[in-house]
């Protein structure tokens, strides 16, 4: 097949990477062609900035209730201006009670009558509270299979339009940036076009996920193709070993030598862990995965929550409280920040710093009575020790907080991602015995009580590791390794990472000949007088199965009989028996999507065309071809990606605690599912040779988006 990367590589002119955070993003560039490769950051000078985004509404109010009418319109702010200009809106807005929270609506619309009517150098207002959407930690939703971002008032608007949002922000930063560069001022414009872009994702992140990372690229405008060959996607641990492996200036690279290594990624969102090994020559240097990527949503944020809770419950409030009113905690949550990225693991061994105080605010409208009770009451039933870390402070809404207590709120998450870690190995003495040294990548990794419980677990007599950090500033290491990525030539690209074991298994969705003896009585439809077994799951690959850079795998062999078809393609993250029959409705297994071969020459020939499916499972996203046996010829197939089986029940479990009015409708594709009949996309197994599924698939599922335009 032509391969399509090198036929535009000539065009671009920058690199640039995206790393989209959970609680920071930024962009990173080199030049290509550049003999030094030398890697820049954002413009000023920050490695990231907050992630927070601000969004204009279609109408202004304080609810969806007006469903599609309501839309988000235009970004208002990004990073840390998002949060101050959301905070000046909410400043006037007039409340009936400060107890329920309840908005002086009324009131506010008379504000808004009378400011308008004022001259305009006499305006206090930009932007209104009712016209504004502030959106935190949406990254996550995704990895969490939703399709609705919250915004800080707790209303639901559609995941991939924030995301767009925020990717069309960072991307025109770094276009204005780059344009505005005084020694770029003798070089053609540099556009989104001429740029090539590299886009970074968890490791652990699904299929649908990473395709509708490229979904919202486009929409982004960074890409006028979601298949798209300007963009391509970098698993995050991965990008940070290429950092520290291919960075010119680093000693790892000048001494490269074979070694294995644990590559720790810790951000705000998630920890994503992998085992690689370094391979090939000092002039071909390459890098061998060889357990697969595993993860957690244990980031850093999980300690922002310990610290909310306390919150929480040392106010007497309830979360729904807090909802509510998320206003109320940015200020606080500001100040908890800087207090978290400051601590350190001497808290708790050292007992002079243990017992100094910081100064923590609680949100004024969250207190019941003053401080002092508030004291008292959280004091029952704690122990003596548990009483010192809490007193009162001078000022009406703050108490101090001892150290030692703000190294209590890390514990939990420090030993959950400590058996993170160990779970990594489980299953794999050899490799176990075989590492040698912990890289630690991230903005989390800075952190020096999580850098120093990896180094005093992991380099004890029973572990015997060396923990570093992959550089002096490893929440960058991500975002340059990317760049890095990047500025390779394509072939090297390709190639950096010789193989990967596969973090799932793969399989087809099938019809077998029924056998009343193992096959399940519902499961028996009759097509032609013959007896089948419908959602048989055909095992393709097995998890763990290393795969090659660029390896094609034969799925499977059967005969066209119309020049479209289409086939289910499932994954499952268990290893599986392989005496026992499985059904692609199990709960173990997933159906991420469909496989659609178009336009196949089935006229050409007086026998019926013998079709083969080749998968690639080494690049960022699973690539399917369909290759005529006879001739040769190769048919590019479409993904098209279903939703996860599970989302719509848990949209419909958020919208149950949300007491929404709205109904699983409203999600347009929740509620059809994937038709199981032999015209949609299942093939016949028969004797372990496999017939053509019988017809084109002309009516695809609407739970389902094509991957291409």
């Amino acid at each position: 097949m032509t391969d399509l990367l090198n036929t535009d590589e000539d065009k671009y002119i920058y690199s640039v990477s995206i790393d989209f955070g959970t609680s920071q993003s930024g962009y990173a560039y080199g030049i290509l062609g550049d003999q030094a490769k030398e890697v820049h950051g954002m413009a000023n000078r920050k490695v990231k900035v907050d992630s927070s985004i601000l969004l204009k509404r279609s109408e202004p109010g304080f609810t969806t209730d007006t469903g599609d009418d309501v839309e988000l319109i235009e970004t208002v702010a990004f990073g840390d201006e998002a949060i101050e200009l959301y905070q000046a809106a909410h400043k006037l807005v007039p409340f009936i009670n400060e107890e329920t929270f309840e908005i002086d609506e009324e009131e506010y619309k008379e504000m808004k009558i009378q400011e308008k009517k004022l001259p305009k150098d006499k305006k206090k207002q930009t932007y209104w509270y009712d016209e504004l959407e502030l959106f935190q930690f949406y990254k996550m939703r995704l990895y969490e299979g939703k399709k609705f971002a919250l915004s800080q008032k707790g209303l639901r608007f559609p995941l991939n339009t924030v995301i767009s949002f925020a990717l069309r922000h960072i991307s025109d930063l770094a276009m204005e940036h780059l344009n505005n560069q005084e020694d770029e001022k003798n070089i053609r414009e540099i556009t989104k076009q001429n740029t090539f872009w590299v886009l970074t994702v968890p490791a652990i992140w699904k299929e649908e996920s990473k395709y509708l990372m490229r979904k919202c690229a486009k929409k982004a405008g960074i890409i006028e193709k979601k298949d798209s060959k300007s963009l391509v996607l970098i698993r995050e641990p991965e990008a940070a070993a290429i950092e520290y492996f291919f960075n010119p200036n680093s000693k790892s690279f000048q001494n490269f030598k074979k070694e294995k290594f644990l590559l720790f990624d810790a951000g705000s969102g998630t920890i994503d862990m992998t085992v690689l090994e370094t391979s090939g020559s000092v002039d071909n240097p390459q890098l061998r995965i060889t357990i697969p990527a595993k993860g957690s949503p244990n980031g850093s944020s999980v300690i922002d929550k310990a610290f909310l809770d306390f919150v929480i419950e040392f106010s007497q409030q309830t979360e729904e409280k807090k909802s509510n009113m998320p206003i109320q905690f940015l200020d606080c949550f500001k100040d908890w920040l800087n207090v978290k990225h400051n601590a350190k693991s001497e808290y708790k061994t050292n007992e002079k710093k243990a017992q100094e105080t910081i100064q923590i605010k609680i949100p004024q409208l969250l207190m019941k009575s003053d401080i002092q009770l508030l004291l008292d009451n959280w004091n029952v039933g704690k122990n003596k020790k548990d009483l010192e870390f809490l007193t009162k402070a001078r000022n009406k809404n703050e108490i101090k907080m001892k150290r030692g207590y703000v190294h209590q709120l890390f514990e939990k998450a420090m030993l959950d991602i400590i058996k993170n870690v160990e779970d990594v190995f489980n299953g794999h003495p050899q490799e176990k015995k075989d590492v040698t040294t912990i890289l630690m990548a991230g903005g989390f990794s800075s952190s020096d009580i999580l850098f120093r419980s990896i180094e005093k677990t992991f380099t004890s007599k029973n572990w015997g590791k060396k923990v570093i950090l992959v550089s002096n500033l490893p929440e960058q290491a991500v975002i340059f390794g990317a760049v890095r990525y990047g500025l390779m030539e394509p072939k090297q690209r390709k190639t950096i990472f010789a193989s990967r074991p596969l973090a799932y298994g793969y399989g087809l969705q099938v019809f077998s000949n029924f056998d009343r003896s193992i096959h399940k009585k519902d499961k028996m439809i009759k097509v032609e007088g013959r007896e089948l077994c419908k959602d048989v799951y055909r095992p393709l690959i097995d998890k763990n199965q290393p795969i090659k850079a660029e390896e094609e795998i034969s799925g499977q062999t059967f005969e066209a009989m119309s020049k479209n078809f289409e086939i289910v393609i499932c994954q499952t993250d268990q290893k599986l028996d392989e005496n026992t029959v499985y059904y692609t409705d199990d709960p173990i297994i997933h159906k991420f999507g469909s496989t659609i071969i178009k336009d196949v020459n089935t006229s050409s020939s007086s026998r019926p065309v013998t079709i083969e499916l080749l998968f690639t499972f080494s690049g960022e996203m699973v690539k399917v071809t369909a290759q005529n046996v006879h001739t040769e010829i190769k048919y590019r197939g479409k993904i098209k990606y279903h939703k996860d089986k599970t989302e719509s029940d848990l949209e419909q479990d958020e919208m149950n605690i949300k007491n929404s009015d709205e109904t699983s409708t409203s999600d347009s594709d929740s509620s059809t599912s994937f038709s199981q009949n032999t015209s949609s996309g299942s093939s016949i197994d028969s004797d372990n040779s496999y017939s053509s599924n019988t017809s084109s698939s002309s009516n695809s599922s609407s739970s389902s988006s094509e991957s291409s335009d």
